[in-house]
This record gives C-alpha cells, structure tokens and sequence, in this order.
C-alpha cells in the first residue's frame, strides 16, 4: 500500500532535481510541495539568464591606480574598495548610481586587505608585505580611529574582526598575529605565526587563519589554543568561510579555487577555469543561501560556478586586466562587484538593470551618471552599445526590451496557457508592444508549421557548447 502524499514527495524530488541542474538558479528554494505548484509539469525548472547578475551595470573610475581589493558592508549598502596607491573609496550603492561617500588614505604601498565591523561602522585596512601598521576608519565621518603597529619591521597584510565587534585581528608573513582592541592596544599575540589571510569564526576570541605552511587553523585567544583543519599542498593565498561556516573557499596557487568542508575536514571539489600563478586573488560566496560562487582570475574575467558544480556556469567578460577581487552583495543577491587592475571596479547586475542603466545614460549623456562626475562611466560609453546616443539610441534600446519582454512571454508555460492559436496571440501581443513601446513591428514566423525552439540561453549547461557553457559576456555588441 502506498504511504499518504507518495505523489507529492515524488513531484518534490523532481522539483529537487531540476533545480540542482539548474545552472542560474536565483530563486528562494520552496519548502514544501505545496509551494512548488508553480513549476510547470510541461517543461523542466530553468532559470533565465536575464535574471542573472550578467551584464556590467556600472563602471566605477575614481581610482587612479590598480584596484586590489573590494568588500561590500553586511547591510548592502556600501562598497569599500582600495588601490594599489594606497587609496580607500566608500561607496554609497543606495540609488540609481553608485556616488563616492569617503576618499581616504590608507597605507602608502597598496591596499592588500579591507574588512567591516559587524556593525559596519568600522573599516579595518592592511596594506602589502612591507606594511608594518594597519589603520581602523570610522566609516561615518571618513577619520582614522586608531593605528596598529608595534615595530617598523612588521608586516601586518590581513585582517578580521570578532563576532561582537570589541576585538580585531592583524597578521603578516613575518610572524605578527595579535588581538586588538578599539583602541588599537594588543590585547594578545601569537609569535612566530606567519598569515597569509584570516577570516572570521563564530565563536568569541576565535579566528580562522592561513598560514605559509599552506595549512588553515583555528586559533582561540582566550586559552591560547589552535586547532588544525585543512592542509594543502601549495600556498594558501586567500581564503573566505561561507555564511555558515560549513564550508570554505580557497584560492590555492598555481592550482585555482579549491572547496574544502571544514566539518569534515576534506577537499569537496575543485573548480575549474580561473588562471591563478601567484597573485593574491579573493574570490566569494554570493546568491541565495551561498548558492554560488564568484572568483577573478589573472586572464581578466570573473567566473562564476553554482556551489556543487565544478566547471564555470558564467564567464563575465569586461576587464582588460587581471581581476583580483569579486565582492557579491550580502543583501542584494543580484549585485555583483570586480576590481581590476585596470583600476576599474565593475558592478554586475541583471540584464534589464543594464538595459536601464544604458537608458539613462543615452537620455542624459555625456556621462550617463549623476552626482561625482569622473568617478563612473555608464556601460554604453565604454562598451559602444548605444552608438550616438540620444534618440537613436534610446529607441535600440526600447527595440531590445519589446524584443526580451516578447521572448520572456512566449516561454513554455504561457504557450499552453493561451490555447492551440499561438500566431493570433503572438500577433496580439506584438500590436500591443508596438503602440506602447514605439518601435516597428516586428516579424515572426508562423507558429502554426513548428513549435518555437527554446531560447539558446535557457539550455542547461551539459547541452551547451563551449562557448554557451561558459556563458562569455561580450564586451562590444
């Protein structure tokens, strides 16, 4: 005999499975059958690409050297990034363009490492290898709050800060690893460790670091005890824990971005893609529940892969250099920010988001951006997407959104909705766009003689070709 709601739990292991194949999967993971009615029985579960953080929606040029470094605050609504000239930007991200909240000088040889109090009204600053101090910023009036540095030989590189946010943590190659206080007064130390990164732990007076022994350890500063936890076979040169503190992401030298699960104490998988020698590359968690993953790379792109998955589901194309920083909003899963050492910061979003944000640039040229004049440029003046501008330009891009709001409501699901007549509706719905929308007709073939193919970029990453798979966002249109 059949147990009670046996079709159900199968529907829902279906919807399961179709979602873990699902390459762009943006959505909160329904809890119970009764929730996941929406999915289609007709066709599988495929999120649109278009509802991705794909496509540049600002470039941000204030900085006058290599970007090496970005964070974005734990409310979402700030981005720090710092340069190589030792150059601090607080971004305000509220709005529709980013506007520069705080320029501040950091250390004089590069910023290495940036991190936010948990409150976000601290931002903690490292600077390079022969950087003997690290600076704390008060993030509301832009000022310095307090210096750590012991001698001129140190090196502090990396920074973390606890949970309660009273204590932070410094450390560098040379064998600094100390606790501090507000104040900047050395709370305690460890001697003779010598940090490539840290990132923080859950528990009180307890932080995760990476060591030049390409290990990674749990140090506790209240009994002054470590515990070993992964151990690889190249450098360690950053490393980042997801959200909840299960996992976490290595970028590993000449070996690229390794998944390791700190419970278990094992390498999960191996992501493929990104060209990594011995630059010091940050890569991130980001998307719903740290659903994806995001990492620059030395050949100038940013690549992003789904958590479980080890080839790349999206290549984000745009930098001319090597990227050395990406930063996914904690708050706005659909925002996305890459620092380059083409000294610009990129900030990703949905396709419709660029499509505005190009919009207002052809309406309001030269610069397509409110409020800081040189600090941005909008995506049409560096990609060429509008040509001249103005109404031309603006009528291409009202042409692009008729043509993706019809491609978007001849899916699967509306097809079967609207009946056997798909060309009278199709026709319907074209008349319908070209009196609001202001653009020519547009030509269909007719639906009667075959079925509509589905879109190229909704086929699941397996059936992709090389070039589909790696979901290359092109520069020039």
């Amino acid at each position: 005999m059949l147990p009670a709601h046996r079709l159900p739990h199968l529907l829902s292991q279906a919807v399961d499975l179709q979602v873990s194949r699902c390459p762009y999967h943006f959505e909160p993971h329904p809890p119970s059958f009764s929730s996941q009615i929406r999915y289609s029985l007709l066709t599988d579960h495929l999120c649109p690409r278009s509802e991705f953080p794909s496509e540049t929606v600002h470039i941000l040029t204030a900085h006058s050297d290599e970007v090496w470094f970005l964070v974005f605050s734990h409310d979402g609504s700030r981005l720090a990034s710092g340069a190589k000239d030792g150059e601090i930007i607080l971004w305000d991200m509220k709005g529709e363009s980013p506007k520069v909240q705080h320029k501040m000088r950091g250390q004089t040889d590069g910023i290495a490492h940036l991190a936010w109090s948990p409150d976000d009204s601290l931002l903690l600053s490292c600077g390079r290898e022969d950087c003997p101090g690290a600076i704390v910023f008060n993030t509301q009036s832009g000022e310095v709050k307090c210096r750590v540095q012991n001698s001129a030989e140190d090196s502090l590189t990396c920074g973390a800060w606890s949970p309660d946010g009273q204590h932070f943590y410094v450390g560098g190659t040379r064998g600094q690893f100390l606790e501090c206080a507000l104040d900047g007064s050395v709370s305690s130390s460890w001697e003779g460790i010598r940090v490539n990164a840290l990132a923080a732990h859950s528990s009180p007076r307890s932080v995760y670091a990476a060591d030049t022994h390409c290990r990674i350890r749990r140090y506790n500063f209240q009994d002054m005890s470590y515990d070993n936890l992964i151990e690889e076979d190249h450098s360690i040169m950053s490393f980042t824990v997801s959200r909840s503190g299960r996992n976490a992401l290595l970028n590993v030298a000449n070996q690229g971005v390794h998944v390791w699960d700190l419970n278990d104490r094992c390498l999960v998988r191996r992501c493929h893609g990104v060209t990594q020698g011995h630059y010091t590359i940050h890569s991130c968690y980001g998307g719903l529940n740290d659903s994806f993953i995001a990492s620059g790379s030395e050949d100038g792109n940013v690549y992003v892969w789904r958590s479980g998955k080890e080839k790349p589901a999206l290549v984000l194309r745009g930098h001319s250099r090597t990227v050395n920083c990406v930063a996914w909003n904690p708050v706005y899963p659909t925002t996305l920010a890459s620092a380059s050492d083409d000294g610009t910061v990129r900030v990703w979003g949905k396709e419709k988001a660029a499509l505005r944000q190009r919009q207002l640039a052809a309406a309001s040229e030269p610069t397509g951006i409110t409020g800081n004049g040189d600090v941005s440029e909008s995506t049409s003046e560096r990609r060429g997407e509008l040509g001249g501008g103005g109404v031309g330009g603006l009528a291409t891009s009202a042409s692009s959104l008729a043509s993706e709001q019809l491609d978007e409501s001849l899916s699967a699901a509306s097809l079967a909705e609207v009946g056997s007549d798909w060309q009278l509706a199709v026709d319907s719905l074209t008349s319908s766009m070209d009196s609001s929308v202001g653009v020519q007709p547009l030509s269909l073939p007719s639906l009667s003689s075959r079925p509509l193919p589905p879109p190229s970029d909704q086929l699941p990453a397996d059936e992709e070709d090389e070039d589909q798979v790696t979901g290359s966002i092109s520069t020039e249109v």
